[in-house]
């Protein structure tokens, strides 16, 4: 018997409760029943999408997120047999990559249609070159080879992935909405400065994310020390910040905040930020970059990926990851006139109202709604 609606298990599932929603990535509450106009089909855990043969009421659409619970589920929760398997280095790529597609395949046999919603085509916490990471990249692989449907999030995200990846004949670009939605409406300059402790007059720019060893916000703040003026100021914010920085000597005019943010100050320091500059690899889509426009802050960072489009007409891109590169980015930004910072500020509001959770449900969905029917006329 069809289905009225598609049935769709998404991956990993959406928090249970309110408690753990809050806890949770800021994404998630996007992938509720109503959010994606179907029902959720008792949606999967890693284990039973890797390892279980025989899945009873097989979902309309598997809908993967992040991969990287698979890829630790994958080394974690294999059974012992595929574990000593894994132990044989020089096959270790070859086994890994079996079991993937065995596991994607029992899907495509039993008509189900996967859409893979890529949000990044590295691991932004996964150390690079681990197992785990090694894992990773084949699931991405296999993914991408074996799919029905992508959702990306910009069209200048396709070129990267193309030039990796083979990409399905369905692709939705669903332009991420506000981020003022999970941090709060915009507050004026002065008044979040006042609350921050910061002067009017002083150029502030602003560092966010979660840093690792190799993501780190050093070569940023030595650049920073460098060439600062007297009335720059920055602030590097985010867990693990201070653990990277222990070895420099900081000035007065850096401020670290190694600590959780909560939502209120976070909204505060975008807001009284002149400009939000971005360190580490290349992101195809940056949360911290759609935060930028959210409230309306020119970013510094690499032209790639969705930051493309995103930050038409209120960025400076950044050439790379040097020390000579934050540099020239920092005096860059110095020497733009109050003028052409507004207009800045004026394009990243545009791109921030031309970019609507309302249009990403609706072009998300419509790929669901798309593939359910091809599922539903296409023999498995």
């Amino acid at each position: 018997m069809t289905s009225p609606t598609p049935l769709v298990s998404t991956f990993p599932p959406p928090p249970e409760n309110k408690e753990k929603l809050l806890r949770s990535h800021v994404l998630s509450e996007l992938f509720s029943d109503e959010a994606l106009g179907a029902s959720l089909s008792g949606n999967l855990s890693a284990q039973e999408i890797l390892f279980q043969n025989n899945i009873r009421n097989l979902p309309d659409i598997l809908y993967i997120n992040w991969t990287e619970w698979l890829a630790l589920a994958m080394l974690k929760d294999s059974p012992i047999w595929i574990k000593l398997l894994f132990k044989i280095r020089f096959l270790f790529s070859f086994f890994v990559r079996y079991f993937v597609r065995r596991a994607l395949r029992k899907f495509k046999a039993g008509g189900t249609k996967i859409i893979y919603h890529v949000h990044d085509l590295h691991s932004n916490w996964l150390i690079p070159d681990s197992p785990p990471d090694q894992v990773d990249q084949i699931l991405k692989y296999e993914i991408f080879k074996l799919c029905d449907g992508l959702v990306i999030h910009e069209p200048s995200a396709l070129d990267p992935i193309k030039e990796h990846h083979p990409v399905p004949p369905k692709v939705a670009v669903c332009p991420l909405g506000g981020y003022d939605k999970f941090h709060g409406d915009a507050a004026d300059r002065i008044f979040a400065r006042t609350r921050l402790g910061i002067s009017k007059d002083s150029l502030v720019f602003f560092c966010f994310g979660y840093f690792q060893s190799f993501r780190n916000p050093s070569q940023l703040v030595d650049a920073f020390m460098e060439c600062c003026d007297d009335n720059w100021r920055l602030i590097v914010a985010g867990s693990n910040s201070g653990t990277f920085l222990d070895q420099i000597k900081l000035n007065n005019q850096i401020q670290i905040l190694d600590e959780f943010i909560d939502d209120p100050k976070l909204r505060d320091l975008f807001c009284a930020s002149d400009w939000v500059i971005m360190n580490g690899q290349q992101h195809l889509t940056s949360a911290v970059a759609r935060t930028a426009i959210s409230y309306s802050r020119p970013v510094i960072c690499e032209a790639y990926g969705s930051q493309i489009d995103m930050l038409e007409g209120c960025s400076i891109p950044l050439a790379g990851q040097s020390r000579d590169d934050y540099i020239h980015a920092y005096l860059r930004a110095a020497d733009t006139s109050p003028e052409a910072c507004n207009t800045l500020e004026l394009s990243a509001k545009r791109s921030h109202d031309e970019r609507s959770w309302k249009n990403f449900h609706t072009q998300r969905n419509r790929l669901i709604s798309d593939m359910y029917l091809q599922s539903q006329t296409t023999p498995a």
